[in-house]
């Protein structure tokens, strides 16, 4: 098993050989774009959402494996449940995947638009792109998801995610009311339209988010995990995401932690005000 150090130093060689040959990179950036725009399937328009939902499927089956057979990996399950067997993946939820699918399938056939004549991006571009994208989308979800555990009528739409409470499973991440997912949908392709991401940035935006979305709800904390690797705290992680399922008070953010640890200052700090003796000028 890697631990933290060994894959903070795998990221950072990487990093470095990117660096030192800059020029190599970017060369096999523009051969992996020239490649994959040639593919008929990646020029439809509903190639996107395909990737996105197939990616989800993957990462959900690995982490179906991992929970079911592999059982000397429990030891770094957040919340060991008392019938590991029950957590068994009851099958893709074919009907989110539908709710997902349904209206960008008739959005794409209304309006035809997908032209990959973009130059190749850089690498840089790539990950402006993604990380960017991750962290609007993350800024979008940080406010909606307060939304949903604060308005009294919202809290229905959310209340099927929470079924597991902390015992959760990376499954759980498509356990969201349709409206919900919607909602979700929307903030993915908006933080990539925003950024005006580059076509080959929006298909690994697609892969990576899947992983990062099924990472925090796997119930794992492992040492190569993002909250562990990503130094200062910034990532949040299963740890986090696993409390507030158990609570539900706290840590809305979806991946990263500064508007969660800015909302529980304020919240402490009015708390403070609030419980201070009232002083007479």
């Amino acid at each position: 098993m890697f631990s933290t150090n060994q894959a903070r130093g795998c990221i950072c060689l990487l990093i470095a050989a990117v660096a030192f040959y800059h020029k190599s990179a970017n060369a096999a950036v523009a051969a992996v774009w020239d490649t994959y725009r040639s593919i008929p399937l990646v020029q439809h328009d509903s190639f996107e959402p395909l990737v996105a939902v197939t990616a989800f499927f993957i990462w959900t089956r690995m982490w179906h494996v991992l929970d079911v057979y592999v059982p000397s990996l429990r030891v770094y399950k957040l919340h060991l449940s008392h019938n590991i067997k029950a957590w068994k993946l009851e099958g893709y939820p074919r009907w989110e995947a539908v709710y997902y699918l349904a209206p960008l399938l008739v959005f794409d056939w209304i309006y035809p638009r997908r032209k990959l004549d973009q130059p190749p991006p850089s690498v840089e571009r790539v990950v402006f792109d993604v990380i960017g994208a991750l962290l609007i989308y993350d800024l979008l979800f940080f406010f909606s998801h307060l939304a949903l555990h604060k308005v009294p009528f919202l809290r229905r739409f959310h209340a099927r995610h929470h079924v597991m409470g902390g015992d959760m499973r990376a499954c759980d991440a498509t356990r969201a009311h349709p409206l919900e997912e919607l909602a979700l949908v929307t903030f993915a392709i908006t933080s990539l339209n925003l950024l005006r991401c580059h076509f080959l940035s929006r298909f690994i935006f697609n892969i990576t988010i899947g992983y990062m979305l099924t990472e925090v709800h796997s119930g794992y904390d492992f040492p190569w995990m993002l909250h562990r690797v990503v130094p200062f705290k910034l990532v949040g992680g299963s740890v986090r995401h696993g409390q507030h399922h158990a609570k539900g008070d706290r840590y809305y953010q979806q991946f990263f932690t500064y508007l969660d640890d800015t909302y529980e200052w304020v919240r402490r700090k009015q708390q403070r005000i609030g419980e201070s003796p009232d002083q007479e000028g």
